[in-house]
């Protein structure tokens, strides 16, 4: 009697061991994707702030460039 499946079905959902393994597995899930969010974000904020100074640097370079100075 002891060893029939539907005991042990029974023991696997009743164990608190194991939900309290579960929870921390889903915690610590949780916690690996907010840091990876956290650093897909950190370098998307990167990219801007370099594509920023770089659009800057380009726009005052070639904006007083002899090429584009119209003259009338």
């Amino acid at each position: 009697m002891k060893n029939s499946p539907s005991t042990q079905t029974e023991n696997r959902y009743t164990d608190p061991g194991r939900d309290r393994i579960e929870e921390e597995k889903s915690v610590g899930s949780l916690i690996t994707s907010n840091a990876f969010l956290f650093k897909l974000f950190n370098i998307l904020e990167i990219f801007i702030k370099t594509s920023r100074k770089l659009f800057n640097f380009m726009d005052a370079h070639t904006y007083n460039h002899p090429k584009n100075i119209v003259r009338y």
